[in-house]
């Protein structure tokens, strides 16, 4: 069993290791959810908060938790930065159980809710990770040239002739109101 759980947590910070390098450097949040919690169940707990790095804000970062090995069915942590939340759910269900989210960070700080399970205890042990890749912005700019090119002979000018109706003659002097 614990060789599959270290071939899991290799598989999965694998993953994030190449999709971070696929996208450039990658911002790493630690979340330590070390609180052991004995409360009623359905009881909610702080698990307190973290600074959101600069480099990390307005980005959508991936959320990976890795149980222990006690076995508390039913509890979830909620993160929250800014207007934002991700619940990963029954967190504790089974020794070794990766559970995944993403949460865009819009916030300073990343906070963290416990939801106790059935059995009234959340015994944490684990760190939430927080993988958050590194974006760049490529513009790319379009600029069209149109020549137009003209031989000889293919443009006609015919001249116009101007008739004396329709040039008129300015008076010399402005003409006087009479009215």
């Amino acid at each position: 069993m614990k060789r599959l759980l270290l071939i899991v947590i290799v598989i999965l910070i694998g993953g994030a290791l190449f999709f971070a390098a696929q996208s450039g450097a990658a911002t790493t949040i630690a979340f330590p959810l070390s609180t052991f919690v004995d409360v009623p169940p359905g009881s909610t707990q702080s698990m307190g908060s973290v600074p959101v790095p600069p480099e990390a804000q307005g980005k959508v970062c991936v959320v990976a938790t890795v149980n222990n090995e006690s076995v508390h069915p039913g509890s979830a942590v909620t993160f929250t930065s800014g207007g934002g939340s991700v619940t990963l759910s029954n967190i504790e269900g089974a020794s070794g159980k990766v559970t995944t989210g993403s949460l865009l960070l819009s916030g300073a700080t990343i906070d963290a809710v416990a939801l106790i399970g059935p059995d009234g205890i959340f015994s944490g042990g684990a760190d939430a990770t927080f993988v958050c890749p590194e974006t760049t912005t490529t513009t790319t700019t379009t600029t069209t040239t149109t020549t137009t090119t003209l031989s000889p002979g293919t443009i006609t000018v015919s001249p116009t002739a101007v008739s004396p109706t329709t040039v008129a003659q300015s008076p010399a002097s402005p003409p006087k109101f009479t009215g």
